[in-house]
Parts: C-alpha cells; structure tokens; sequence
C-alpha cells in the first residue's frame, strides 16, 4: 500500500513520525522548485537549493545517477493538479532503485518532511493516480 500526502507537509501517520514545521526559510527553500517540477533536498525542512529537480512526466529508477542517492530529507511535489486521470501529476516514491517498494505518493502541490530523516529512498515515478 502506498502512503499518500493528504495535507501540506503532513504524511499519514507511522510510529514515531514528525509534522514538518513550515517557516518563511522553508517557503523561500521550496519557491526553488519551480513550478512544474518534483524536487528533493538532501537538507530538512527544504534547506538550501534542491539536491535535484526533475520536471514532470520525468521518471527516475535510480537516484544515485543524480547524486542524491537516497539522501533526500524532504520533497515537494510543484506540479499543479490536472483533475484529469490521463495526465500523470503525482509523484510515488520508492525505497529500492528501479521502482521497487513503493512507499509514498506526493500529491500535486503537496510538500513532505516528516520521517524523511532515514534517507529511504532511491526512486520515483510519476503517475496520474496514487491508489
């Protein structure tokens, strides 16, 4: 089952998680991801520049291509919400390379910080539903 993001930067509950505190600094962090994209920050709270950026519709079956490995502490999802089930607008995050495990889904708009701190992923891939 694929966790989905339902708030701004909460994820569904798992035991001992933490809710992403927002703050001008992480605003001002996140407005690095431009619209259109999937970012992710090997930093907390969307610290400094995005580690990597990939526009959307682009998949990525192995984060060490890009140097992010499976550092990534928190994401961002900038793509607008399409309200059409052909345009794939989420984005599903995977534990293992190649789209193995899948763990999360990041809504359009939706930002994620809590529990990243295991640095557990190594893929994504962009679909247009997250069930």
């Amino acid at each position: 089952m694929i966790k989905a993001v339902k708030g701004l930067a909460i994820g569904l509950p798992l035991a001992m998680m933490t809710l992403a505190l927002t703050s001008g600094t992480a605003s001002a962090a996140r407005g690095d991801c431009a619209s259109g994209y999937f970012c992710a920050w090997a930093g907390d709270a969307w610290a400094g520049l995005p580690t990597a950026r990939w526009p959307r519709g682009t998949n990525d079956a192995s984060w060490y291509n890009n140097g992010l490995h499976d550092n990534a502490e928190s994401v961002y999802n900038h793509s607008p919400s399409y309200q059409d089930p052909s345009v794939p607008d989420n984005v599903v995050l995977f534990l293992d390379v190649n789209y193995g495990r899948a763990d999360l889904c990041v809504l359009p708009g939706e930002y994620y910080d809590g529990g990243m701190d295991d640095n557990d992923y190594d893929s994504h891939r962009w679909v247009s539903d997250c069930a």
